[in-house]
Parts: C-alpha cells; sequence; structure tokens
C-alpha cells in the first residue's frame, strides 16, 4: 500500500481502497448465496476475482486463501470436496470487511 501511495497519492489510494472494499462487499454476498445453494461456478468465480485483487492490495492472507480456493474449485467442482474452504473463505471476506469498516468508517463516501 506504501508503494501506492508513494507512486500516486494518498485519495487516489482511498478511492482504490473504496472500490476494492465496494467489490468484497459484493463477492462476500454473492459467496454467502452461492455457498447455500452450493454453486461451485459462482464461488469459484468469486475466489477467483478477489484472488487477484486482494493479492495486488497486498492483502496477502485473503489473497492466498481465495487463490487456493480458486485452484482447487476448478480442479474438482464437487462442493462437498471445498465446502469448508469455502465457508472460511467467506470468513476471511467478512474478517477484512469489518477490518476495513473499523479503519476506514468513511471509506464508501471516496466512491
Amino acid at each position: 500500500m506504501q508503494q501506492l501511495i508513494e507512486d500516486t497519492d494518498e485519495e487516489t489510494v482511498v478511492r482504490i481502497l473504496a472500490n476494492f472494499a465496494r467489490g468484497l462487499e459484493e463477492s462476500f454476498s454473492k459467496t454467502v448465496q452461492a455457498v447455500a445453494v452450493q454453486d461451485v461456478d459462482t464461488i469459484w468465480k468469486a475466489s477467483h476475482k478477489v484472488a487477484g485483487s486482494a493479492g495486488l492490495l497486498g492483502f496477502v492472507v485473503l489473497g492466498g486463501h481465495a487463490r487456493d480456493l480458486s485452484t482447487e474449485l476448478k480442479a474438482d467442482l464437487d462442493f462437498s470436496k471445498h465446502k469448508i474452504a469455502s465457508e472460511e473463505f467467506l470468513l476471511k471476506m467478512q474478517t477484512l470487511l469489518a477490518q476495513l469498516a473499523t479503519s476506514c468508517p468513511n471509506l464508501k463516501s471516496c466512491l
């Protein structure tokens, strides 16, 4: 994140972070619904999207978990084998969203 601030400016970084948070909320919501109905394709799409954006912004724990889940789902679409990892993905997204809300309570106003 620091490198991004140095390469651009704080305002740009905040807007990027706000867009990331909005996308993460959407992915979280879609994944909650997808887990409930065992929709592996939607879980894969969400994990693939989050893997790229979280990794790019330095959220390595979430990005790594999302990348692993995405890879596993692409190789085997049997939801029962990925139920726990999908639920952990939800928990990691929820945790980061809560941390962002606590650290940057006005983030949504930056969109």
